[in-house]
């Protein structure tokens, strides 16, 4: 998705970009949140 070249480059996108402003608790929360919104709309 992005190529953005920064701190914290993991396997996850997605931990990478919500891991720049956000606490482990409040990151892991919203990933969870993003897991079940794909749920729903993987049908």
């Amino acid at each position: 998705m992005s190529t953005h070249k920064g701190k914290g480059v993991t396997d996850d996108p997605f931990r990478d970009y919500l891991g720049l402003g956000f606490e482990e608790e409040s990151r892991n929360l919203l990933l969870a949140t993003i897991r079940d919104v794909k749920k729903l709309f993987s049908f």
